[in-house]
């Protein structure tokens, strides 16, 4: 085993400060002029320190990047904006000998793995992050990436002590928050869950807060909002059937809807694709008088339910003619001008009822008003003739009810939940 004798002079008289093992430092020391084929490359290390580091690989400016510790290896991402060059790779040898192909990528807002999808290359087509194990055998895995699907493993030891997989919001003061944590037998969500699809649960489902979804007959979901003792749905209804499955009838044609004198609805512009998921279906007050638009359980709004919406939002408010409040209007519109007509005066959508300006279906049969305004059927019958309804505007943050328009109208529709 080759020494390292480390000498000074002072004065003339050389001095012994000691003797180092070499190990693998002559390649460390010759790195600079080393060349040809080194069959092989160890390093040993003695500490026991866990944040002594056996290797490391330091950049100009003394930091490390790259280093391996007796329990891991870790690799220091520079946060700064450097684009590509601020992050680490791992990758492979391409098809042609012109360019390579990145497998694994960390950047200093993304981490990224490459996995073939080829399913003859079996496990080898994948990604995976795994331990040491307790005896020689395989060891144990911690994440493992197919191109078919994700898995995090989570496990409890002897003791049973639980690991656990964990996803965290870091805000731009650094501040953290758990937004999920699942262990062997829990899985906790302390953020807002949104669902597109079904959500299959093999257990219990335990809620603090409120699960903020309804569906309709037809299976359509729709987000949900509490607004001071009322739960509102948080979008436009968009059902074509009644709560007891039967069909509510669509009309198209012009004159046949303003001659209707029964239940009907339409799409704006009779256009399906382009409205249905935005702005809801449209309904006359005679499908709303049914008494079956909503899901079970739930019910078109009635004006004094409109009125203690208005009354929580703007407790000042008083009825002036049409005019119900001079604010709330601001607070119940969907914000910006992305469906608004522009300036969409004081939208903040603060109560988180997310208006939208659907525009009518007019008595004439016509479209018209959409992105200007946003009308809703009231359950209200003012008279023989006309229904109620209410309506917000992209010029201004006040509120109207009105009944001066029949019940031949087209306007949207939102549920409340029963008491």
């Amino acid at each position: 085993m080759p020494f390292l004798k480390l000498s000074y002079i002072i004065r003339g008289v050389w001095k012994t400060m000691g003797t180092a093992k070499l190990w693998s430092v002559p390649y460390a020391m010759a790195a600079n002029s080393l060349s040809g084929n080194i069959s092989k490359l160890s390093i040993a290390g003695e500490t026991t320190d866990d944040e002594e580091a056996l290797f490391e690989v330091k950049n100009k400016d003394g930091q490390t990047v790259f280093a391996v510790y007796n329990e891991g290896v870790r690799i220091y991402v520079d946060n700064s904006d450097k684009g590509k060059k601020g992050g680490f790779s791992i990758g492979g040898f391409a098809n042609s000998k012109s360019s390579s192909q990145n497998l694994f990528v960390v950047d200093n807002d993304s981490i990224r793995a490459y996995i073939d999808p080829s399913p003859a290359k079996g496990k080898k087509g994948g990604f995976s992050i795994g331990g040491f194990a307790d005896s020689k055998g395989n060891p144990e895995e911690y994440l493992l990436v197919n191109p078919d699907s994700t898995m995090v493993f989570v496990r409890k030891d002897s003791s049973e002590n639980s690991s656990t997989f964990n996803i965290v919001a870091i805000s731009q003061d650094l501040e953290r928050k758990t937004l999920m944590t699942a262990n062997p037998d829990t899985v906790n969500i302390t953020g807002v869950l949104n669902l597109q699809n079904d959500l299959v649960v093999g257990g219990d489902i335990a809620v603090d807060g409120t699960i903020n979804l309804v569906s309709d007959i037809e299976g359509n979901s729709y987000k949900t909002v509490k607004i001071g003792t009322q739960i509102w749905m948080a979008e436009n209804l968009k059902t074509t059937k009644y709560n007891d499955g039967t069909s509510i009838p669509e009309v198209i044609d012009d004159a046949t809807w303003a001659a209707l004198i029964t239940p009907g609805y339409c799409w704006y512009s009779n256009d399906l694709s382009s409205n249905k998921n935005v702005y809801g279906a449209q309904y006359n007050w005679y499908a709303v008088n049914t008494g079956k638009l909503c899901p079970t359980g739930w019910h078109v709004p009635n004006d004094s339910d409109f009125r203690s919406l208005i009354l929580f939002i703007d407790p000042g408010a008083t009825k002036v003619n049409e005019n119900e409040s001079l604010i709330a209007g601001g607070k119940l519109k969907e914000a910006g001008t992305t469906l608004w007509l522009f300036p969409n005066s004081g939208a903040t959508n603060e109560s988180g009822f997310s208006a939208r300006p659907g525009g009518t279906r007019s008595f004439n049969g016509t479209f018209n008003k959409i992105i200007d305004n946003g009308f809703w059927w009231s359950a209200t019958e003012h008279d023989p003739i006309n229904g109620t309804y209410w309506s917000l505007g992209y010029d201004g943050t006040m509120v109207f009810s009105y009944f001066d328009y029949g019940k031949y109208p087209g306007f949207s529709v939102r549920c409340l939940k029963d008491n």
